[in-house]
């Protein structure tokens, strides 16, 4: 087991936080940095998947999420009428609705009320220079004239991180663009919304989609614009963008006019060293993995800190175990996202031909089938990888 070391966060999302959790755990000494004067309460929907809810069980707030995740019943697949093509519950065989979603809020707030006591957190200010040694950091603040010397920093502060840019060059940095604009807000939730998100295909490769939150009479609105010119839609400031959106979409019928008008509204809620969460690999959000990546990054940084008295070593160890977690969820299907965004109407036809037939197998257990015939038969794909157990956190091995 390595002695206690000090360690400063950059970024107080769900990464963050995780990490601190599992380090305060084991003994280490955590701070948390956050450029925000204060926690972002807004964010949309996301889930948590796969190894990742053995992270939070290990962590101890498994209980604490699943108390706050959201009601949704699954996904219906809709025509211009909201006339359902397909519909696929929750938890269903083809999974495209995971059984535990959670208010990005919500799962930031189970982790804080966990390390609000142990950890120390510094709101609104950030990094400015970082002088690596032998020994470990000095760091530099926007609004402090002190420095402050750690053993390790951690940069996870996001997809643009700032801390990532002060330690590495930027070249060592690349996003890779998969043709698609997305833009997500909260609005009022409507009778017409029930316990079911909603998914529409218009011309051009424009798709809106409803999740309901009938809970907190909210929905969450999700406009995605597919082209090889849809990066130009993400220039320029707020205003900007959501005029580029309005005109994009002005023509389109189904529930689209409603979340203009709503876009019109709305504010900040709209939003299209080591490096953890999305600073390190953010993957696209076409994968649904973004969060449990972040969570599942939180804990094998954590152990190998844990592990290892050598920062060198323990960090060479972090790269080697998360990676594989990396590719996976990197890895998306062939084609995506163009195949489900369809520019024109031959193709959305083709497309809700192919949703109604696995609707349908769906229905009547015939994935369920072909998944046992399957697991009869040799693997020849690759396997998801799993997660390592580290007996340095002074935690229970995860259920097999």
């Amino acid at each position: 087991m390595a002695t206690s070391k000090t360690i400063l966060i950059a970024g107080a999302g769900v990464a963050g936080p995780a990490l601190a959790l599992l380090l305060t755990q084991a003994g280490h000494k955590c701070t948390i940095l956050e450029r925000a004067a204060s926690f972002r309460a807004s964010g949309q929907q996301i889930d948590v998947c796969g190894e990742a809810l053995k992270v939070i069980k290990l962590m101890g707030v498994d209980e604490s999420m699943w108390n706050s995740r959201v009601e949704d019943d699954g996904i219906k697949f809709v025509n211009a009428r909201d006339e359902v093509i397909a519909a696929f519950p929750v938890g269903g065989d083809t999974n495209l609705v995971k059984e535990l979603e959670i208010m990005r809020a919500d799962l930031v707030k189970v982790i804080y009320d966990r390390t609000k006591e142990g950890v120390e957190y510094v709101l609104g200010d950030y990094v400015t220079r970082l002088e690596q040694d032998a020994e470990g950091v000095t760091v530099s603040f926007a609004n402090s004239k002190l420095q402050r010397r750690f053993d390790v920093v951690v940069a996870a502060d996001g997809l643009r991180s700032k801390t990532r840019d002060l330690a590495f060059d930027a070249s060592n940095t690349q996003l890779v663009s998969k043709g698609m604009y997305a833009s997500f807000l909260s609005i009022p939730w409507e009778e017409s919304d029930g316990t079911w998100s909603r998914w529409f295909n218009a011309e051009g490769g424009l798709n809106c989609s409803i999740r309901p939150h009938k809970k907190r009479n909210t929905s969450s609105a999700y406009l995605a614009h597919i082209s090889d010119k849809a990066s130009e839609t993400a220039k320029g400031d707020l205003e900007e963008q959501k005029r580029k959106i309005v005109e994009l979409f002005k023509d389109v019928s189904w529930e689209a006019p409603r979340v203009l008008r709503e876009i019109e509204k709305t504010g900040a809620d709209f939003y299209g060293v080591v490096l953890l969460g999305d600073a390190g690999y953010c993957p696209s959000p076409l994968s649904g993995e973004g969060t449990s990546l972040a969570l599942v990054g939180a804990y094998i940084l954590a152990g190998c800190i844990a592990t290892h008295d050598d920062i060198a070593e323990a960090l060479g160890q972090y790269e080697k175990l998360v990676r594989p977690f990396v590719d996976s969820s990197q890895n998306l299907p062939p084609g995506t996202p163009w195949i489900v965004n369809p520019q024109t109407t031959l193709g959305i036809t083709v497309l809700n031909n192919v949703v109604w037939m696995a609707g349908l197998a769906n229905k009547t257990g015939l994935f369920t089938a072909l998944g046992k015939i399957g697991g009869m038969l040799p693997s020849f794909g690759s396997k998801k990888p799993v997660l390592p157990e580290f007996p340095a956190l002074g935690l229970q091995p995860a259920a097999k």
